[in-house]
């Protein structure tokens, strides 16, 4: 593929995405926490803009169910903070795939 086309195919808007109901996004990323162990000087985290929490357990299991039923495909279970701390981790990976988000991911 030459570069014009590769321009083409970043450029092109398709006309679902010109309509004023917009379709939902193929992939959603959801913070599952705030906190972090770590005090990186360069990371957003640090200037402590909202609380350090987690996020409820119930809302989680009821909006990813609520982007499943919507078409999501992909969720990944990380933002600013650090999803490793989040005792139920892996069941939050469990509980997309069994709802079926054909990919759950995560960077730490």
């Amino acid at each position: 593929m030459g570069i014009t086309e590769r321009i083409d195919t970043i450029t092109h808007i398709p006309g679902a995405w010109r309509e004023s109901a917009l379709p939902c996004p193929r992939s959603v990323k959801i913070e599952l926490t705030a906190r972090c162990n770590l005090a990186c000087a360069f990371c957003a985290r640090s200037a402590r803009l909202r609380d350090q929490k987690d996020i409820d357990r119930s809302f989680y299991a009821r909006i990813v169910h609520e982007m499943a039923e919507a078409g999501v495909e992909e969720l990944g279970v990380f933002y600013l903070g650090e999803s490793c701390l989040v005792p139920w981790l892996p069941e939050a990976i469990v509980y997309a795939k069994e709802i079926s988000i054909d990919y759950a991911f995560l960077t730490t």
